[in-house]
């Protein structure tokens, strides 16, 4: 493998409110697509990394920062028919016009490359750069997942969906960011911890653990594999009727500390298969 050892320097982001220029501010581009295998161990700030052809990168131990006010709020990092593994390390979107913080993707005509995918273990973080300029919408994506064929494998990590911009600042508060998006793609939630929602449009989030979704709140409530609690909201585009697809798992429910009540079986909590929830029951009460 080889070590991309470019040393940077790490950027703190202190929790204050900064008010950025609009105007673009470009990073510079790193491209790894040469079909080898690469391992990013330092820091790169104020750079967006593309990875491409068809090439594998670790995460081991760097920490990626995305470029402030980018036009369109670029990644900080973009997997395209290629593979991504997140071990240790954080990734954040750029701040100003909310940056998303890593985008997996497959082309549509792409036949001699693997389709983009990406794995994340429990070391590593990725945040949804914050929005602080007016011409925003609302903060970054954390995560998203974009096109058939392109997969993503939660084990374990944290995940953060970028700030909205407070009213004092741009003149109008705008909405958080997602912590997982989801546009045609797959996302497979093992482990990790979320804040901000889940958005699916067209794709499949497949949820693992002692876990339910409840249709009426539009929750995914539970324990995942790895013991982390999962609280989050399911969001989908109007007319679109794709709950999660939740496979239950009985040893995570009996070594959580939390149980969920019998009585979701009465309160509308659905899983994709209602059988299992016979399992569940004399599971949690015999």
């Amino acid at each position: 493998m080889i070590s991309a050892n470019r040393r940077r320097s790490r950027r703190v982001v202190a929790p204050i409110i900064l008010l950025l220029a609009t105007s673009s501010v470009l990073g510079n581009p790193v491209g790894y697509n040469g079909k080898g295998t690469y391992v990013i161990e330092d820091d790169y700030t104020g750079d967006n990394i593309y990875i491409a052809n068809g090439t594998r990168v670790y995460l081991e131990n760097g920490v990626i920062t995305a470029p402030n006010s980018t036009d369109d709020g670029v990644s900080a990092v973009v997997v395209k028919d290629s593979t991504f593994y997140g071990k240790n390390g954080a990734i954040y979107g750029g701040i100003g016009i909310g940056g998303k913080g890593i985008t997996i993707s497959t082309s549509r005509d792409s036949t001699n490359n693997s389709p983009g995918a990406a794995t994340f273990e429990a070391g590593v973080e990725v945040y949804g750069g914050a929005a602080y300029s007016e011409i925003t919408t609302s903060g970054g994506v954390a995560v998203q997942v974009l096109h058939n064929g392109s997969i993503a494998t939660f084990n374990g990590g944290r995940f953060t969906a970028g700030m909205g911009c407070r009213d004092d600042v741009c003149g109008i508060a705008s909405v958080d960011g997602i912590a997982l998006h989801v546009i045609q793609g797959k996302a497979v939630v093992k482990g990790g911890t979320f804040e901000g929602s889940f958005y699916n449009e067209r794709g499949q989030i497949e949820v693992h653990g002692c876990v339910v979704y409840d249709d009426e709140t539009r929750k995914i409530v539970g324990v995942l594999l790895d013991g982390s609690d999962i609280d989050v909201l399911y969001r989908q585009p109007t007319g679109q009727n794709s709950p999660p697809n939740i496979t239950l798992n009985y040893t995570s429910c009996a070594e959580s500390s939390k149980t969920i009540s019998v009585s979701a079986l009465t309160t509308g909590i659905t899983v994709t298969n209602p059988v299992l929830w016979i399992g569940l029951f004399f599971g949690l009460v015999f």
